[in-house]
């Protein structure tokens, strides 16, 4: 599941660097891709990569990977053990809440390192320059709980979709079988 997130974070992470531009300078997805590619090369396309490939196999394993063991863990609890939606709904917002408590340090990085695109090349020690500032500003946790809120719901989201195309799957399986 996680190897899906690293996988993800080619696309993420460009785009959310643009994104941010976008809000900070205004303008079309395009001509602020073109904007930010003039001025420092396609290559800063990725700065903060690293801490989105952490962050995107953390979420991802999260919601994909953590539910199924929180439902098992969860179904053991006697009043919860006859209510198996109850059960799923708990696993599924407790996935979100720990996949946004882990990643939001990321994030808060991240973010740090793609608004500054001064002319330095991406390093690590970009990486590790954000880190220092954005734990010495006290901002590692800044915008917890809206972001950790949508993490919540699209969890819940993701996997009320997942089990429904899961039942159709197998549904469509016997049918065929038939």
């Amino acid at each position: 599941a996680a190897a899906g997130g690293v996988v993800s974070s080619v696309v993420s992470c460009p785009a959310e660097l643009v994104m941010l531009h976008q809000q900070k300078k205004g303008g079309s997805f395009a001509s602020v891709s073109r904007g930010v590619v003039s001025e420092h090369s396609a290559r800063i396309l990725y700065r903060g990569m690293l801490p989105t490939v952490a962050r995107e196999a953390l979420w991802v394993g999260s919601y994909l990977g953590l539910v199924p063991v929180l439902q098992d863990e969860l179904g053991k609890i006697e009043p919860l053990a006859d209510s198996p939606y109850t059960v799923w709904a708990l696993a599924a917002s407790s996935a979100g809440l720990i996949g946004g408590t882990l990643t939001h340090p990321l994030d808060s990085i991240k973010t740090r390192m793609q608004m500054n695109l001064r002319a330095e090349a991406v390093t690590s020690a970009s990486m590790l320059a954000a880190v220092r500032e954005v734990t010495r500003e006290g901002a590692l946790f800044a915008g917890y709980l809206p972001r950790t809120a949508r993490i919540l719901g699209a969890s819940f989201i993701l996997n009320t979709v997942k089990a429904h195309l899961g039942d159709a799957l197998e549904a469509s399986r016997r049918t065929t079988a038939l």
